[in-house]
């Protein structure tokens, strides 16, 4: 009944390379243009979205935490399963830095001061050093100085809106560790040594004390993900989706190992209850999830009106996740204000994330023009 999906025309992607190897993310046409295809963008608008209802209205009943449990490593999973080789170490931290690095500096400039308005306007007083602690967080980037975050007395960064920004530079310290060890990777042996060494310093940095700057008691966690998505494009993984049976073990094994490990959340660095094993289970989590994501995106993608849309907003994830908690903030004043929505919570749920998706959007192709005019097809996503 799934079977057979994969091969089926998706935008662009139904080249007989995609057809012989299941996992080409990219081709290159005859007039040198790169054709994107459309269920990795699929995928990574499920992701946002998620994202962004995880840190508004939430999910019905119980079923939040089996979309949460697994969406920021499906970015990390989707970073690697799209690497492309053929760049030196310096030019890949180049351009990864310059679509990711500069974007994260550049936007917290820009909450600042939207926040500053926002204090103004409301007339709402801060401590003394607030802004002193907002200015230190865009540096330090992480959620808190000492960890666990319930620690008292502790020094909270993220007090702009940008919390869901950390993952940003926990993305480029990750990608510098995956860069500096993928091209001497040229073995299963050698894969798998490199993710178990990866997933021990995880395990070694789990407890310690404080949070580290830019998230790197993280970033190597991260970095096993990429690591496990390009070993995924390397052996045509999404091939075996097509069976109706791989699936099925799949979502049991994602459900079941979801209900014994409850509690992820890695931008605060809590893997789950059990310790050492929590790690474990974190990582098969997040490679279960991240497939059943990419399943999903497949699956969607046979609906064009529905995947073409999707697809879109998979390439502006970037300022969806850096702008979508200031506008969840006004969007909540301005509710309120006006009384909309009062008695329908996942009316006004569901309306806050449509709201904020169109003014996240509106503002992407605002900054793209600015950035380069003469280009209407600028892309901004997280996993680039």
């Amino acid at each position: 009944m799934v079977r057979g999906f994969l091969s089926q025309g998706v935008g662009e992607a139904s080249y007989q390379t995609l057809n012989e190897m299941g996992v080409i993310m990219k081709k290159q046409t005859e007039d040198g243009k790169v054709v994107r295809l459309a269920y990795v963008d699929v995928a990574k608008a499920l992701g946002i979205i998620a994202v962004m209802f995880a840190h508004g209205c939430g999910f019905p009943g119980n079923m939040g935490y089996f979309f949460t449990a697994s969406f920021m490593q499906m970015f990390f999973f989707l970073s690697g399963y799209t690497y492309k080789s053929g760049r030196t170490v310096t030019e890949n931290m180049k351009h990864r830095f310059k679509a990711v690095g500069i974007p994260y500096f550049i936007y917290n400039v820009i909450l600042l001061f939207l926040s500053i308005g926002a204090y103004r306007v409301l007339h709402k007083e801060v401590a003394g050093n607030f802004w002193l602690i907002a200015v230190s967080g865009i540096f330090y980037s992480s959620s808190h100085l000492y960890y666990p975050d319930s620690v008292v007395p502790n020094i909270s960064f993220f007090n702009i809106q940008n919390a869901a920004l950390w993952y940003l530079t926990c993305f480029l310290v990750a990608s510098t560790i995956f860069y500096f060890i993928i091209d001497k990777i040229t073995n299963k042996k050698r894969y798998l040594l490199s993710i178990v060494i990866l997933t021990f310093i995880t395990i070694g940095l789990k407890s310690i004390p404080i949070r580290l700057p830019w998230s790197i008691d993280t970033a190597f966690a991260g970095t096993v993900f990429m690591l496990l998505g390009c070993s995924a494009r390397k052996g045509e993984l999404l091939k075996k989706l097509e069976k109706w049976y791989y699936v099925g073990g799949i979502i049991i094994l994602y459900f079941l190992c979801c209900s014994v490990n409850p509690g992820i959340g890695m931008s605060l660095r809590k893997y789950g209850p059990y310790g050492i094993w929590s790690v474990l289970l974190f990582i098969v989590i997040g490679y279960l999830g991240s497939l059943l994501y990419m399943f999903g995106a497949k699956l969607l993608c046979r609906l064009p009106g529905i995947s073409l849309g999707l697809s879109y907003i998979g390439k502006k994830t970037l300022v969806l996740l850096g702008f979508h908690n200031f506008i969840f903030l006004v969007w909540d004043k301005f509710a309120e204000r006006l009384g909309l929505f009062q008695n329908a919570y996942w009316l006004y749920g569901i309306a806050q994330v449509v709201v904020t998706l169109a003014v996240c959007l509106c503002l992407s192709c605002t900054l793209s023009h600015k950035n380069n005019p003469h280009s209407h097809k600028q892309n901004a996503d997280i996993s680039r």
